[in-house]
């Protein structure tokens, strides 16, 4: 079997038991983990096709980009971390206020971020690299959710067709 077809199959099997366990509400730190390698291997195979990447740029580039989605995706559960606690009916006004202030921020500072990050991609890729490289991101978002939604759909089909 091709490599790209065995990618897509490993992509589409951890979506589908990463839709399973939030909707079952037990998704554990490991298989979080195990989802995000699954989802960041697709993630490199994508975006070496799109940016025509060399094996110079890959290495040097994907580290830097890893790096940033872990900052990125550290913030956004910081953030919901704050959130929950904030929608607690223990909270105090501190805490919701720290959320509040945290919800409306994190936007901007994972633009900071991406910002940081960029003076770093302009050392390995070429420009053109990097206007693609957004694009790809998009893209590869919405092949993700295009995924998802069509493992929902087969699940709530198959949940019909049981009754």
């Amino acid at each position: 079997m091709h490599n790209r077809s065995i990618s897509i199959l490993c992509v589409v099997f951890a979506v589908f038991m990463f839709s399973a366990r939030i909707a079952a509400q037990e998704l554990n730190e490991e298989d979080r983990n195990r989802y995000v390698t699954q989802i960041r291997a697709y993630k490199h195979d994508y975006f070496v096709k799109e940016l025509n990447l060399t094996k110079e740029q890959q290495n040097a580039f994907f580290e830097l980009y890893d790096s940033m989605e872990d900052r990125i995706m550290d913030l956004g559960s910081e953030t919901r971390v704050l959130e929950k606690n904030a929608l607690s009916e223990n909270a105090s006004p501190e805490e919701t206020d720290a959320a509040v202030a945290a919800l409306y921020s994190q936007k901007k500072l994972e633009g900071d971020i991406e910002q940081e990050y960029y003076e770093k991609y302009k050392k390995i890729l070429t420009p053109r690299q990097m206007v693609i490289l957004k694009q790809a991101e998009r893209k590869f978002t919405q092949k993700l959710m295009r995924q998802h939604r069509r493992i929902q759909g087969e699940r709530m089909n198959a949940r019909e067709n049981k009754r």
